[in-house]
């Protein structure tokens, strides 16, 4: 992998550029898409994403000035802070002016009043889980040790009923309904945004709404070292020329992974642990004119990893899988319209070996998808959004039937401006499935409605009500599964309401409650049947809790987030457990983050992480219940300079209290362990 560093220490010296990054966000705190930053000097351009997120990479020096604007807003002439990261902030201008955009893949016509976001530190090695469990209520499922696979949660719920996107692009599993995060380079994962329902993207969210992940960051290459044979090198370079913006990526990280854990009364090594992963980026970005531009993103990562069975049941079975994404954007605006078409190439395949059982299955999954998106604005107050999806999934399997599955989806919206201070959305989306030769009989369907109220202006202070309702068929796997598929399984339906308050009136720091009612009827659950597993629907299940998520700064040494989840939950008509939490529903998440800054050169980072007991089984005559986790990393950085080059040296400690846990049962997760990196930053 070390030789295709030449050419990427070819480009990136070419580069050498700095980097800043922010949010832009109206007057209410909604954020705003695509809107335009321009280096004035340089006239070095990018363009915010969907969720208001932009880095802009160049020549700059602090004090340069920037240009923010965007269709609908007063254009904006700002100086570059000392801080790498801050918000912008666009005020409404009824006049329109032209405005460049890209798609960049991402939804164009989204529009969201309430969300949360957390970026990855530079200074930060990153696991699995790091990033995401700052957001309120997300938990991320492994199955003990680094190669196993993740999957994301929300508020207790199922990780079916959380959509993950990746730099725009889907990333759900058509055959199992969930997204492996995993197979996402680590390096890659700088920002996590989550979305809850009630915007016009509803139809692709699911029930507990939208996970979105942007890629990339600083320029820059990484070694890193770690316990039990942890080694891991990336680099990142971005290029600006002209009309053009290329960014590459390539990287691998390996693991042995046999890791001593306690067991009983027993210190046994977990083997048969390991994990290897090689992955290649790039995305580029091309500007045709003021109204049309276009862009093609493309990433491969490759994994092999052993897969050691339960800690009483070992295992030498063994998994290589692999994730190919490959698609492009055209955006076109004008005066009042913007029309986007985006097409996608997903393909993944998955091999496991397990020579007790005499195991050898593969499976190949290819999905095509298509999206017209326009959105029309009536007048300053008025909004419409439209868009009609087509997706076709392959799935090719050694041992089990193989269906074709077609869907076509068609989502509408609408936002409307009461006043100043006051926004009311609502939208739908209908769509038909078949599933090999036959139609479903159900028809996936989402509804929902928003209302925002701007209390005060000066202090950002917010409050918004949400509701929805919607419904999922199930997937290729419940259906059609050998043996275990359930023909007879009906659609799940889910609704909720959510209340949040959001402000910056208490010294400037932002704090954000949210209380939410989530109900669902049928919902899909594998149980042990026989000698086997089976999916069956529950008839009602009930989800309500409480969010806090403060985002606090003291003065320029203390930067940090603080999130809590107190909720409860309960699922009837499964036999005697009637009434009892769900399956990996934690009635309170704690998780705290921050950065203390010592001096210029060192830095001093870390996060608290509580989740509390979880059933992870129903069982007689007591149900198998996990105990609490609580773990904490430390981070301690040096930056100095090295040949011109800053470099970026971080010792870490990964659970520095050696607490024992699991997130599955069986599933021991790795005690204490140790890494040493090394950056180059190239910007």
């Amino acid at each position: 992998m070390f030789r295709y560093f030449i050419p990427f220490l070819l480009i990136t010296e070419l580069v050498f550029s700095t980097t800043w990054s922010g949010r832009i966000l109206n007057d209410s705190s909604n954020y705003l898409d695509h809107a335009i930053v321009t280096h004035i000097s340089s006239n070095v351009w990018v363009i915010a994403d969907a969720e208001g997120y932009f880095q802009l990479a160049g020549h700059f020096s602090v004090g340069d000035t920037i240009k923010v604007q965007r269709y609908g807003y007063q254009p904006l002439l700002i100086p570059l802070p000392q801080s790498k990261f801050f918000t912008i902030r666009l005020t409404v201008e009824p006049i329109n002016f032209a405005m460049i955009t890209t798609a960049g893949g991402n939804e164009s016509v989204k529009h969201s009043m309430h969300y949360y976001s957390m970026s990855a530190s530079s200074y930060t090695p990153l696991t699995i889980r790091s990033i995401f469990v700052n957001l309120p209520g997300v938990t991320v499922r492994t199955y003990g040790g680094p190669g196993s696979t993740g999957f994301i949660s929300v508020d207790g719920g199922s990780s079916k009923h959380t959509r993950v996107r990746f730099n725009g692009f889907d990333l759900s599993n058509s055959q199992t309904g969930m997204t492996d995060i995993s197979q996402i380079p680590k390096p890659l994962l700088k920002k996590a945004t989550y979305s809850p329902v009630g915007n016009t993207s509803a139809a692709d969210i699911g029930g507990d709404g939208l996970v979105s992940i942007h890629p990339w960051g600083e320029n820059g290459i990484l070694f890193e070292s770690g316990s039990y044979g942890y080694f891991a090198s990336h680099a990142k370079s971005q290029l600006h020329w002209k009309q053009w913006i290329i960014r590459l990526a390539v990287g691998w990280e390996q693991n042995e992974g046999d890791f001593p854990v306690k067991w009983n009364t027993s210190l046994i090594k977990r083997k048969n642990n390991d994990f290897l992963q090689y992955y290649s980026m790039i995305q580029t970005d091309y500007l045709n004119s003021d109204q049309t531009s276009f862009s093609v993103f493309s990433l491969f990562s490759w994994q092999d990893r052993g897969n050691p069975g339960q800690i009483w049941s070992a295992s030498n079975a063994r998994k290589d899988d692999n994730l190919w994404l490959i698609g492009s954007s055209l955006n076109h605006l004008r005066s009042t319209d913007q029309f986007k078409i985006q097409w996608t190439i997903k393909s993944s395949r998955d091999h496991y070996v397990d020579d007790i059982y005499a195991i050898d299955d593969t499976h190949d999954l290819l999905s095509l998808s298509l999206l017209f998106a326009w959105k029309k604005e009536f007048s300053p107050r008025l909004k419409m959004t439209n868009s009609f999806s087509y997706s076709l999934d392959t799935l090719n399997s050694s041992r089990n039937r193989s269906p074709v599955q077609v869907a076509t989806s068609l989502n509408n919206g609408f936002t409307y401006n009461l006043s100043d201070k006051t926004v009311l959305s609502i939208g739908s989306s209908i769509s038909m499935i078949r599933q090999g030769n036959l139609f479903t009989d159900e028809k996936p369907y989402s509804l929902y409605g928003s209302y925002s109220y701007l209390i005060h202006k000066k202090t950002h202070t917010l409050f918004g009500v949400t509701g929805i309702e919607t419904n999922r068929i199930p997937t290729l796997n419940e259906k059609f599964w050998s043996p275990g598929g359930n023909p007879d399984l009906i659609p799940e339906k889910l609704t909720g309401l959510s209340c949040y308050f959001s402000t910056e009136a208490f010294f400037k720091q932002k704090v954000s409650l949210e209380f939410y009612l989530k109900q669902g009827k049928n919902l899909i659950q594998w149980t042990p049947i026989a000698t086997y597993w089976q999916p069956v629907n529950i008839k009602s299940t009930r989800r309500m809790g409480l969010k806090l998520h403060i985002t606090y700064k003291m003065r320029n040494f203390l930067t940090g987030s603080l999130s809590s989840n107190m909720s409860n939950s309960s699922a009837h008509n499964i036999g005697y457990h009637s009434g009892k939490a769900l399956l990996y529903a934690p009635s309170v998440i704690l998780t705290n983050s921050f950065m203390f800054k010592l001096s210029d050169q060192i830095i001093v980072n870390g996060q608290s992480h509580y989740m509390s007991s979880i059933i992870s089984r129903y069982d007689w005559p007591e149900d198998i219940v996990l105990s609490p986790i609580l773990n904490h990393d430390i981070h301690i950085s040096e930056e100095s300079t090295l040949f011109g080059y800053n470099v970026i040296t971080t010792g870490s400690i990964q659970n520095l209290s050696n607490n024992p846990y699991e997130m599955a049962r069986g599933y021991p997760e790795m005690g204490r362990s140790y890494r040493l990196s090394f950056t180059i930053k190239l910007d």
